[in-house]
């Protein structure tokens, strides 16, 4: 089975219904993942970067946040990745990003040798990671 990790603003634009927002690739990847063909991993840093999103009034979450997390964990598209220590010592060498959330995504992306559903221009041109999107 197929694997990749959602960067942040790819999962939220799916579960909010925004997939015109998203690149052909990157839509086909989740659609197979709401398949069962290709299994979708978060990264537990999406969880505190959407918590901080919403708390700062800059997303609405209709149901909640703990209702949003558990949406994610409860469907079988997804599977929701712990932030490890080598997610760490990865992230500390990708000095190419500057954000701390995309670094560690990256990192998880990378120790699990899966792509990354981004748009993140930054993540894309700095080369660290391999991205799905167009």
């Amino acid at each position: 089975m197929k694997r990749c990790l959602a960067d942040t603003h790819a999962l939220l634009w799916h579960l909010g219904g925004a997939k015109a927002r998203m690149g052909r690739a990157a839509r086909r990847w989740l659609s197979q993942a709401d398949g069962q063909r290709v299994q979708v991993c978060v990264s537990v840093v999406t969880y505190w970067e959407v918590a901080l999103l919403e708390e700062a009034g800059r997303l609405g979450l209709p149901s909640g946040f703990a209702a949003w997390c558990n949406a994610v964990e409860t469907s079988s598209a997804f599977r929701v990745e712990p932030l490890t220590s080598g997610d760490v010592q990865i992230a500390r060498d990708l000095r190419a990003l500057r954000d701390p959330h995309d670094r560690l995504i990256a990192g998880t992306a990378l120790r699990l040798g899966v792509p990354l559903l981004t748009a993140d221009a930054r993540i894309t041109d700095s080369a660290v990671v391999a991205v799905v999107w167009d």
